[in-house]
């Protein structure tokens, strides 16, 4: 049955044959690093490799498939994007691969315990790949095409279906939520850590010099700095916090104790912290956007009333504590050429569309580029590799068709999304809330950027959309909860059970809250 859950105790021997691997794996890692020392780059590769299958196979043997899914989001930023690892030849394809062998093991060792749940739109999005990798030779470099391909339309597709996968009920979407909001809080901090020291802690030869090319990304006329932390340019970083901020909070409201409210509380200043300090206006725009959705589809009655004025505590602390950077955040989003190259940047974007309906300029920067100046507006004085739009940007690379299918899966998938809301408790209406305003975040902040087009941010919006629009939770909230296996008690001991009516006892025990939600109450 999709989404029941069955606990099953932990054999002793089981736990020994983990620790057994994985002592396994790291006695084989130590002995070929040994063999292989004298060749740096084979003992990166072997540990590396390694490393990574005892991970996987522990993960999979322990049944975290949040923390998995969270490990995609991980893999995607520091691994395929910030490269935190220098390993000889890699291919920023950590994402894709963690991902595929996720879906594979899923798929192929389903259960009665655990199934396969079925993925919404496949078709959808089968058209979708088959369409964009058809596109592939049109670019203008085929090598930054497959990049594109992979990393955009293919990393979507696999981010999706695995939150569909791992959120197959409120327990395992909690989870989930906690380990993307643990996540989002370390970078925060790291992003908090570069502004107030200027040091950007773990930075690489080849970001550093980047950095210094752009400045160290400071804002004109302005001594202050701009944060990016490991996505490197602030406003990415501002589309993430943005994102996971109301995942936080959401936990925030549904903590099941005062300490983890609390915990989760101080995560949510962390980010906000972190926001001011990346001077994103489309960011901030998008938070607002968020915060106001949240406000009243997520929390009600006197949480309404905490949640403003933790809003209003959290602005003046903003203001007072942090005076000289909020001045420059209003200085920041009341310059007139911002918006004005903007609307032109788009104005452009659309031009590109309608000169090329059906299939686009080609997938990829470069493509982009090459078409730019026969459908630039006079108002675009410069420029850009994107149309500073998500949306306008893959129906220039890819065609209208193309985008059409991608909002029509989006607005399915949020449509499920409001169902399994409707039809949650109210702890469960605030996890999938706050998953849907992450959403709208997200969505509202691609309006400006390219946030739905940037590799690192990929897979982090499309895993939180499959994991709230997931069959599975509507499952579980569309039908009866299921019974407990019949309890034969010692005939000695007690005699036959039954009720007066003629039924087993074990029909009037308690039912399985398979929502997860079995401790109930408003937040």
């Amino acid at each position: 049955m999709i989404g029941q859950r069955t606990e099953v105790a932990a054999h002793p021997a089981a736990q020994w044959q983990q620790l057994a691997f994985l002592g396994g794996i790291g006695a084989l890692t130590f002995a070929l690093a040994a063999l292989l020392g004298r060749n740096p780059a084979y003992t990166t590769l072997v540990i590396a490799g390694l490393a990574t299958l005892a991970i996987a196979v522990y993960l999979y043997r322990t049944e975290r498939f949040a923390l998995w899914a969270t490990g995609l989001v991980a893999l995607a930023i520091l691994l395929d994007w910030y490269r935190i690892v220098t390993i000889p030849g890699f291919i920023p394809v950590g994402a894709t691969l963690a991902a595929l062998t996720l879906l594979g093991l899923l798929f192929f060792t389903q259960s009665r315990e655990r199934p396969w749940i079925r993925v919404p739109q496949l078709a959808l999005w089968a058209a979708i790949l088959l369409i964009t990798a058809i596109e592939i030779p049109r670019g203008q470099r085929v090598t930054e095409s497959i990049t594109y391909y992979v990393q955009i339309f293919m990393n979507g597709g696999l981010a999706y279906a695995a939150g569909i996968q791992v959120a197959r009920d409120m327990a395992s979407l909690r989870r989930l939520f906690s380990f993307l909001g643990g996540f989002s809080i370390l970078i925060a901090l790291h992003a908090i850590a570069q502004d107030l020291t200027g040091t950007f802690l773990f930075v690489t030869s080849t970001w550093e010099s980047w950095l210094t090319y752009k400045g160290n990304y400071f804002l004109p006329g302005q001594t202050l700095q701009r944060v990016g932390s490991f996505l490197i340019n602030p406003d990415s970083l501002g589309v993430f916090l943005a994102t996971t901020t109301p995942l936080v909070l959401g936990l925030c409201i549904a903590g099941r104790s005062r300490l983890e409210r609390l915990a989760w509380l101080a995560g949510t200043v962390v980010m906000v912290v972190a926001l001011l300090f990346t001077y994103s206006n489309a960011s901030w725009a998008a938070f607002g956007a968020g915060m106001l959705v949240f406000l009243f589809l997520v929390v009600r009655g006197r949480w309404r009333a905490y949640l403003l004025g933790f809003g209003s505590l959290m602005a003046l602390v903003l203001v007072v504590g942090f005076p000289q950077r909020v001045e420059a955040l209003v200085a920041h989003a009341t310059l007139p050429r911002e918006y004005a190259l903007r609307f032109a940047v788009w104005h452009t974007g659309l031009n590109t569309i309608l000169g090329n309906p059906l299939l686009g300029v080609g997938l990829g920067a470069n493509s982009y580029m090459a078409h730019e100046n026969l459908y630039r507006v006079p108002e675009q004085d410069v420029l850009v590799f994107h149309p500073h739009n998500s949306f306008l940007e893959i129906g220039a690379a890819a065609g209208a068709p193309v985008l059409l299918l991608l909002l029509f899966v989006y607005a399915a998938a949020m449509r499920r999304a409001l169902l399994a809301y409707r039809r949650s408790d109210r702890r469960g209406q605030v996890l999938i809330g706050a998953g849907i305003v992450s959403v709208i975040a997200f969505t509202v902040n691609a309006l400006a950027t390219n946030g739905l087009t940037l590799p690192p941010l990929v897979v982090l919006d499309w895993l939180i959309l499959g994991a709230v629009s997931s069959p599975g939770l509507v499952g579980i909230l569309a039908r009866p909860p299921a019974r407990m296996a019949p309890v034969v008690a010692p005939v000695a001991a007690a005699g036959e059970l039954s009720t007066s009516s003629g039924r087993s006892a074990a029909a009037e025990l308690p039912t399985l809250a398979t929502s997860g939600s079995a401790s109930g109450g408003e937040p």
